[in-house]
């Protein structure tokens, strides 16, 4: 890479749950030429979670650059302390900031489209959209954006597709809720067969 580029502007995208032998063959055979002039332009790696576990808490890493280890998010269902029982978390309550808060007092300007499980930073430059077409286990959650004002624009924009994806993302979102509940009910289920039951610790 020339070194008069590191002036310009910082591009930076991630890819959630792409396969990546599939993207790096495709591009290669001319089926990803978009896809092709970006690995040959920049710098692209592959991410993985420890031992390919931890979905959701290797994205807080990427942002943060705080390890699971530190920050504890291995999983969205998270063991209740001093109980058998499991609780819906989400990374944004971890309380690490996303390395892009670092420039709030610098002028830069930031575009963020639809960082997994982060909230805009107050303070910034630019245009940040939350929660807008994510996908997760959570139930769904609203559409957030700093400015503020920029939650009707978008709306206003895309309007149908927000409209046809809120339909889709809400009945795979709920079906999701739903069988994290079962998993939930069948966990304590088997504790309690076990003679285990929910206790606290002394």
């Amino acid at each position: 890479m020339h070194t008069d580029r590191l002036t310009g502007p910082v591009v930076l995208l991630g890819f959630d749950a792409a396969d990546p032998d599939l993207i790096e063959r495709w591009a290669h055979e001319g089926k990803l030429p978009a896809m092709a002039r970006l690995m040959s332009r920049g710098a692209w790696a592959r991410t993985s979670g420890s031992e390919l576990l931890f979905e959701h808490g290797i994205w807080s890493t990427l942002f943060s650059g705080v390890s699971v280890g530190k920050h504890g998010f291995h999983f969205f269902w998270q063991p209740v302390p001093g109980t058998y029982g499991l609780e819906l978390k989400r990374a944004r309550e971890l309380g690490v900031a996303p390395f892009w808060s670092r420039l709030a007092s610098t002028g830069h300007s930031v575009l963020v489209l639809d960082p997994p499980d982060t909230e805009p930073v107050p303070g910034l430059r630019g245009l940040q959209v939350s929660e807008w077409a994510t996908h997760s286990h959570y139930p769904p959650l609203t559409l957030a954006a700093e400015p503020a004002s920029a939650v009707a624009e978008v709306r206003s924009a895309f309007l149908d597709l927000q409209q046809s994806e809120n339909v889709l993302e809400t009945e795979t979102k709920s079906r999701a809720h739903r069988r994290g509940l079962r998993e939930t009910r069948r966990f304590k289920e088997r504790s309690r067969k076990a003679g285990v039951g929910d206790r606290e610790q002394v």
